[in-house]
Formats: structure tokens, C-alpha cells, sequence
């Protein structure tokens, strides 16, 4: 009889700010932990001293593996709990890519020397190991990678050359070396396909899915009161995304310009999500056309400000130039508000009938989206209505039950009936 399989999940991401990746780290987490049949044991990858703080966001007893990464990433996890020093890190951050490409310096395979596992995992028994993240180490055990998305080959102006490196690199050798590589969706295993030397079986669409914990957990109540302790404005149209620049605030702001120009209308912008360095040039640009008091950044926020921000905004729009998938999608289908996104990657597979499509690069697109959103009831209340049927048909339960799947296959273990009809059937976006 096999003992139990030991399954590492990674979940470095759950504890940082890492948008829709830390999502997804801390929504598997949850939804493994809330699997009530197999006989799996789970641990999770955490760097030294976040322990405690997973623990929190899982509100549950775990079995915690710490992992001593290098000194910068270290520090980095350090001051990102600290407002001032996140400033004072992104501007060295800006700093050492200046003089890292003014010295023309770019990685090669004879320079690059990925992260090598440092004997933890290995001699806690551990069977097969997931990592949720671009980032991870090269290990005997079999793993999982995700490598997300492929930005960096569709938008390398957002990228500086050692960051061009850096990911052909890291992206490379790690789902050379992984047993299997993980996508959402069908589009971007098409884009691996495209762009990577991997043979089309080693790569499995497993897709995400809404987070109820994110939208729901707040009340009315508490709602309206985080509104006014934010001071939001009685109707806005939100968006949920850090300053970088793909994620397209810059045509987002001009969309306000022009409605206000040439409808004569002022719609109230807010947007949360942890500031880039990039950040600077949006609010230079806000000011420059007049709209500072249309336009509100929050920075990051946390769960219930976030439910808050769901409950209380006329619509989301989701301009970004590209995503491999997003969570603010799922996310205001499931608090029933309409929502609005970019004609770019999987969103329209994602959105399907249920939201508004539009060119990111055109700013009247942007404008007229923005512009139905806030003035056409009966087509917000037909949004509505489809993002509650999109959504019924994904869930976490389903997430990690497939995952769990794969964990088996790659541990050597029996598939029971339910795994080989969860393996077999076909991704829906």
C-alpha cells in the first residue's frame, strides 16, 4: 500500500502583493486545504518567517516548509510590509536597471545560474512539489511550473534588456526541467507552443476561478462605512490592477478626458492595487489633464476594502494590454456588477457574451465602453445576468480537484474514476 502523496504547493505569492498571481496561490491553498476526501498531505513553500502570516490568510493549522531564498529577495519581502520603504525600493529598483543596461549587461545560459533547491524539500519526503509562480528552484522532484504568461515577447518596451533576459531565461530552462507546465487557458498554451520548444503534451490548461472570499465577505453595512472612510464618490466605475504599464491606465485616463470633452460627462474613476514605478508617469498625466478630482488611487487594500470597493462601484473595466487571465473579471461577475474589458489574449474567451469588448489601444473604444457602463441600465442589467451563468460553470472545488489529478499522475498514484474525467475533459476558455 502507498503512503500517503506529499504535496508541496509554493505559496510564496499568497503573502507578497502579487496581484492575480498571489490570488491564485492563496485561492489553491484554500481549496486544497478544503478537499475532504483522498488522503493527500499537503505542505506549503514559504519563505523564512512568513509562516505566521500564511497561517492567517488560511485561518487553519498547516504544515509549513521554510525556504531561505537570497539576501535581496529577503529584504525585498521585508520592506514591502513598509509604505516608505516600498518607495525607497522601487526607485532603487530603477535605479540598478539604469546602470544594469547602460552597461549594455544581458544574461546568457553560460552567465545565468538558476536557483538550485537547497536540500529542504528534498529531505522532508516530498513527492511532487507545485510552483505558482514564474519564480521557483531546480529540484529531483518532479514539479509543476507556471510560467503565466509570455508578456515579455508581445510588449518588450515594458521591459528592460536585463529583464528581457532574465525571463527568457528563467522561463526557459524551468519548463525545460519541469515534469509538467501549467497555463489557464487554451490561448496561452498556444503562445508557449508558439514560442517555446516544449512538446504540446507537457503542457495542461487547468483554469482558474472566482474567489468568493474576495467579493462577498463584507456586509452592506461594513461596505458603506469603508466607503466613507475612503471617501469614495457616490457612483464610480472601478479598476482593480497595479500602475504597470501594460495594465493600460494611461489610455484609461484619456477615455475620462474625452467623455468629459465631448459628452460633457464625469465619471469617477477609482483604482486600487499596489503602486509600480511606473505610477508617476499616470499621476503626472491625471494632473496634466485636469483630473485629479475624477480620478482616486488607493494604492493597495486589503480583503474588505476590496469587497467594499466590488459593492459599492456602478461597473468594473478591465483595460489592460494584456493578462493570461483576470481575476477583477470573475471578480464583478460574482459581486453582480457589469463589467467591461480589453479584445486582447483569453479575455474575450473569459468574458464571453457577459461583458463589454474593446480595442485596449483605442482610446474612443475605451470612451465608449466607459460610456454605456454608466449610462445604459438595461444593458448593464443584461451583463449581470450573464456573468452570473459565465461563472456557475468554474470552480475552486473543480480547480483543485484537476491539480490534484495531476499531483497523482506525477506521483506515480492510482487515478480514481473521477481523475481520469477530470484530465479528459477539455478546458472551457
Amino acid at each position: 500500500m502507498n503512503s500517503p502523496l506529499r504535496i508541496c504547493i509554493d505559496a510564496r505569492p499568497a503573502v507578497g502583493h502579487g496581484g492575480g498571481t498571489g490570488t491564485f496561490a492563496l485561492s489553491l491553498a484554500r481549496a486544497l486545504l478544503n478537499l475532504s476526501d483522498g488522503d493527500e498531505q499537503y505542505f506549503f513553500l514559504i519563505e523564512r518567517g512568513d509562516g505566521p502570516h500564511l497561517k492567517r490568510l488560511l485561518n487553519q493549522s498547516i504544515q509549513i516548509v521554510e525556504f531561505t531564498l537570497g539576501t535581496l529577495t529577503r529584504v525585498h519581502r521585508m520592506v514591502a510590509r513598509i509604505p516608505i520603504a516600498r518607495r525607497v525600493w522601487r526607485r532603487l529598483r530603477i535605479l540598478v536597471k539604469l546602470l544594469s543596461d547602460k552597461a549594455g549587461y544581458s544574461r546568457t545560459k553560460t552567465d545565468y545560474s538558476p536557483l538550485r533547491s537547497d536540500g529542504t524539500v528534498e529531505r522532508r519526503k516530498i513527492d511532487v512539489i507545485h510552483f505558482t509562480t514564474q519564480g521557483g528552484f531546480l529540484t529531483d522532484i518532479p514539479f509543476i511550473y507556471h510560467p503565466h504568461d509570455l508578456q515579455h515577447k508581445h510588449l518588450p518596451q515594458y521591459f528592460t534588456p536585463s529583464e528581457l533576459s532574465e525571463r527568457e531565461l528563467t522561463y526557459s530552462t524551468f519548463c525545460d526541467h519541469a515534469s509538467m507546465v501549467c497555463v489557464a487557458s487554451r490561448w496561452v498554451k498556444q503562445d508557449l507552443l508558439n514560442n517555446l520548444n516544449l512538446p504540446e503534451p507537457k503542457i495542461r490548461v487547468v483554469h482558474f476561478a472566482p474567489e468568493p472570499h474576495n467579493c462577498l465577505q463584507t456586509s452592506p453595512e461594513v461596505a458603506r462605512t469603508i466607503g466613507q472612510k475612503l471617501s469614495l464618490p457616490q457612483r464610480f466605475i472601478f479598476y482593480p490592477a497595479r500602475t504597470w504599464p501594460h495594465k493600460n491606465h494611461l489610455r484609461l485616463i484619456h477615455a475620462l478626458n474625452v467623455l468629459r470633452q465631448d459628452h460633457g460627462l464625469t465619471i469617477p474613476l477609482v483604482c486600487s492595487g499596489e503602486p509600480t514605478e511606473f505610477y508617476d508617469r499616470i499621476s503626472a498625466e491625471v494632473k496634466t489633464l485636469g483630473l485629479s478630482r475624477q480620478v482616486v488611487f488607493l494604492g493597495f487594500v486589503g480583503f474588505d476594502e476590496l469587497s467594499a470597493l466590488y459593492q459599492l462601484c456602478s461597473a468594473v473595466i478591465i483595460p489592460s494590454l494584456f493578462e493570461a487571465g483576470s481575476f477583477p473579471m470573475w471578480e464583478a461577475f460574482l459581486s453582480e456588477r457589469p463589467a467591461a474589458c480589453s479584445n486582447v489574449t483569453s479575455l474575450p474567451a473569459q468574458a464571453g457574451d457577459a461583458a463589454l469588448v474593446f480595442d485596449p489601444y483605442e482610446v474612443g473604444e475605451i470612451a465608449d465602453a466607459m460610456y454605456k457602463l454608466w449610462t445604459d441600465r438595461d444593458l448593464c442589467e443584461t451583463l449581470v445576468a450573464r456573468g452570473r451563468a459565465n461563472i456557475s460553470r468554474y470552480s475552486w472545488d473543480t480547480t483543485a480537484r484537476t491539480f490534484r489529478a495531476l499531483y497523482r499522475q506525477l506521483g506515480n498514484r492510482e487515478l480514481t474514476t473521477e481523475d481520469e474525467r477530470l484530465l479528459s475533459t477539455q478546458p472551457l476558455m
